[in-house]
């Protein structure tokens, strides 16, 4: 196996570090590339930063990685906040900070001579660029087709309209289609997290032998499930409340389900499009939380009957080990990560695409299965499960796959 070492990058706390810690645990690692890293912004700054920005800031950190190992860029996302606050809506800032951070990634690779592993945003003018070398080119692609997404998207607007026309999601970015659409063409291998990510690059041309899946992974939280009780049919969401992630479905499917007088159903969402206030004032029995702290998280997660979120589209859906990590069995659409996680009998159910009277009566049915005294046997299920994809599989099957020879 050759010992070429990785240049790594992006921006954020992408999947926890746990792919630049993969390639540290094996010395695979040259440098990790990124953004705002907790120890790469100068204290002076880190002092004047409001506490909210603080707290953000210290998650930017990995003890796993050796911190020579990280130049973090701490100025591009510094003008990326400065671009929100000035409410600029381009997203030029956004597309500036990602062509920067794949120019970096270039000029890394070029001078020591390295291999590259970016996501898709950061790996135009690396994987395009001219190499005195023969770098290794491995794209992990954790958003979807953009073409894909765009189709889906408008296609779930005109059959369920929220308000007077036609919305797209927060998450299609078009500005990112030049840099993107044919991209898998330039790496030697290509990893995602889901198949249905894979399915939407295959669905544009990309030979399904080209790409490997592998799933995200999970620190299991340690506490007794026997001992947790929810209170009647208790149901959760977590995330955005735009489009893709399906609220307006499942606004519109527990409002005409039949169900037990005690359910009720807990929203928690710091950022809800207009569009769906309106469904979530009309709803019976929900709850709207705008945010809580990790441990009202977690309380949640193990207290309720069933986590439902039922995602147009997901790359992933973490949401959703997270829930099963706690014993909460979920409900989904197979536009998501569950089909690759497990079935019925592990807690994970599925309910078509937009399909708002086949998640009705999957609500109808579940408030009776899960209320029933035996249920703690499935959440008992549903950690097991979650068990079974720790992180530290996750870096284990990378780095495997990295060994690999690339597929021409």
């Amino acid at each position: 196996m050759s010992r070429v070492p990785f240049t790594v990058g992006f921006l954020g706390r992408r999947d926890a570090y746990q792919v630049p810690r993969a390639l540290a645990e094996v010395d695979r690692l040259g440098v990790f590339l990124t953004g705002a890293y907790r120890d790469s912004v100068p204290r002076i700054i880190r002092a004047c930063l409001p506490n909210r920005l603080k707290s953000r800031l210290e998650t930017r950190y990995a003890p796993e990685i050796p911190a020579e190992l990280i130049k973090g860029h701490w100025r591009i996302e510094a003008i990326q906040h400065l671009s929100r606050l000035a409410q600029d809506s381009s997203n030029r800032s956004w597309s500036w900070a990602n062509r920067a951070l794949s120019l970096a990634i270039r000029d890394r690779a070029r001078k020591h001579r390295e291999n590259i592993l970016t996501y898709e945003p950061y790996a135009w003018e690396a994987f395009t660029a001219e190499y005195d070398h023969h770098p290794k080119k491995v794209l992990f692609h954790f958003h979807l087709h953009p073409k894909f997404e765009r189709e889906l998207i408008t296609h779930d607007s005109i059959l369920h309209p929220c308000g007077a026309a036609p919305w797209l999601s927060q998450d299609a970015r078009p500005e990112w289609d030049a840099r993107v659409v044919d991209l898998w063409r330039f790496a030697d291998q290509i990893i995602c997290a889901s198949s249905f990510t894979k399915s939407t690059l295959v669905a544009q041309g990309m030979p399904p032998e080209r790409c490997t899946v592998v799933p995200y992974g999970i620190d299991l939280p340690e506490f007794n499930v026997s001992r947790i009780k929810s209170k009647g049919f208790s149901v959760l969401f977590v995330g955005s409340g735009i489009q893709r992630k399906g609220l307006h479905h499942l606004l519109a499917a527990w409002s005409a389900a039949k169900l037990p007088a005690d359910s009720k159903l807990t929203v928690v969402s710091r950022v809800v499009d207009p569009a769906v206030e309106a469904l979530l004032a009309a709803a019976p029995r929900v709850e709207v939380r705008r945010g809580v702290t990790g441990n009202e998280l977690n309380e949640l997660f193990r207290t309720s009957s069933l986590f439902v979120m039922p995602s147009i589209l997901e790359g992933f859906g973490q949401v959703f080990l997270e829930a099963l990590s706690h014993g909460c069995p979920v409900l989904g659409t197979p536009n998501t990560c569950l089909p690759d996680l497990g079935s019925e009998d592990a807690g994970i159910f599925l309910s078509p695409v937009g399909d708002v009277e086949a998640l009705t009566r999957r609500l109808e049915d579940l408030a009776e299965t899960l209320t029933r005294d035996d249920a703690t046997g499935l959440r008992e299920e549903a950690r097991k499960l979650a068990a079974k994809f720790s992180w530290e599989r996750f870096r284990h099957r990378l780095v495997n796959l990295l060994e690999q020879p690339s597929s021409e």
